[in-house]
Formats: structure tokens, C-alpha cells, sequence
């Protein structure tokens, strides 16, 4: 997930790095990866949506436009 100069402010960088996601800061911006494998989303991907809704849940309620994940 890429969170760029508007929404880099919603990022709590420690507590996600924290509950094992990866994150990298470039610039003013972050990027967190759902999993260590993109191809997670295809082969996993049930794996990639819990791990999704649980970084979802790191951030404020309301921030992203799809609320309920779509459990495989």
C-alpha cells in the first residue's frame, strides 16, 4: 500500500513495522507490503486478505474507502 504526501501523516511507522508488516519510507511517502510476496494475491490469498485487514487495522476508522475485507 502506498500512502504519499497526503496520507503519509496516517502512517504510525513503529507500530507497523512493530506487528511485522514491511514498511519503507521514500521521500515524504510509505510503502507497506500486505506480505513479503506479491504473489501471495494469487496464491494465497486468503494468507494476503487477513494480513490486509490486519494492517487495516493499524490505521484510523474511515481512511479507507473498502471497509470489509473479502475473505477467500
Amino acid at each position: 500500500m502506498w500512502f504519499g504526501d497526503l496520507y503519509a501523516h496516517e502512517v504510525d511507522e513503529r507500530r507497523i513495522s512493530r506487528e511485522g508488516f514491511p514498511i519503507e519510507k521514500i521521500g515524504n511517502s510509505y510503502l507497506v507490503r500486505v506480505t513479503d510476496r506479491i504473489e501471495d494475491v494469487v496464491s494465497d490469498f486468503n494468507h494476503f486478505s487477513n494480513r490486509r485487514a490486519k494492517l487495516k487495522s493499524l490505521f484510523r476508522e474511515g481512511l479507507f474507502m473498502i471497509n470489509e475485507e473479502p475473505l477467500a
